[in-house]
């Protein structure tokens, strides 16, 4: 899934705000997140909301929802005050 999402990447020339692409980068998120790989899972989450951040901005609901994945992961790696500044932040 990774490869895929890189290709999707490397041969989007105009870009614009793809949908899908966050949709398969949110999936491969959760994914990693099941096989509780949460580092993996973090530095995903991260890239996806740069990404999204620089694309939609902050108001937008992909950068939300990669947001909420990367809190939950920050949970579970039990840093829950890194979570909590990053939901307050979010809202």
């Amino acid at each position: 899934m990774r490869e895929g999402l890189e290709l999707l990447q490397k041969y989007e020339a105009n870009r614009g705000y793809i949908t899908q692409e966050f949709y398969d980068q949110n999936l491969l998120i959760r994914n990693l997140v099941k096989q509780e790989k949460f580092v993996e899972a973090e530095l995903e989450a991260r890239k996806g909301i740069k990404a999204s951040l620089a694309i939609g901005g902050s108001s937008s609901i992909v950068t939300a929802v990669l947001i909420e994945g990367l809190c939950e992961i920050l949970i579970r790696q039990g840093r829950l005050e890194d979570a909590i500044k990053l939901c307050e932040a979010n809202i």
